[in-house]
This record gives C-alpha cells, structure tokens and sequence, in this order.
C-alpha cells in the first residue's frame, strides 16, 4: 500500500525511515490561521491534521494518506510558530 505523509518535517519522514516503512513525502499549503479555528490545543491539532492530510489526498487517488501537526500549549496558551529568531530564543528562555 502506497504510504503518503502530509508534511514537510524531516523529523517525521525519519520517524518513518526508522520505521522501514517506504513512503513519500508531501507539504500541503494549508493556512493554519482561519476564521473559526479551534481554541482548544487538541481540537485544533486534530483538525490542521485533517485539513493536512485532505489537501494532499487530492492529489493522490490511491493508498493511505497521514496528516500531522503539533503546537506548543504553556499556561493555558497555545504558542505559534514564531516569526523570528529573537522570539525563538524568548521562547525557549520562557520556556526554561
């Protein structure tokens, strides 16, 4: 069976690498920042997953599609991906 991730992180295609498992790999052009978008960390990785793993589905008309995402969640706020490496770097101080 055809084995199709929806992602673009090297850590996860190594995941599969180290699981012997034979797939390709395909980023989707999902905007995780929409109207309505979930404000509960879970519901919200759950469904930028699913978006993910349908937008790439379209472009394949076999074998098993897999969508991934994941978010940072400190004191009851979810942490985007940050815009640069200064806030990369408070982040990590904050989180320390």
């Amino acid at each position: 069976m055809k084995i199709v991730l929806a992602t673009k992180s090297l850590c996860r295609q190594e995941a599969f690498k180290f699981l012997g498992l034979d797939f390709i790999a395909e980023g989707s052009n999902v905007d995780e920042y929409f109207d309505g978008r979930p404000d509960n960390p879970k519901e919200l990785v759950k469904h930028l997953a699913q978006l993910k793993a349908e937008s790439v589905a379209k472009n394949h008309s076999e074998g098993i599609v897999i969508g991934f995402d994941s978010i940072g969640w400190f004191n009851n706020e979810i942490l985007e991906k940050p815009s640069s490496k200064e806030e990369a770097f408070n982040r990590l101080k904050l989180l320390s």
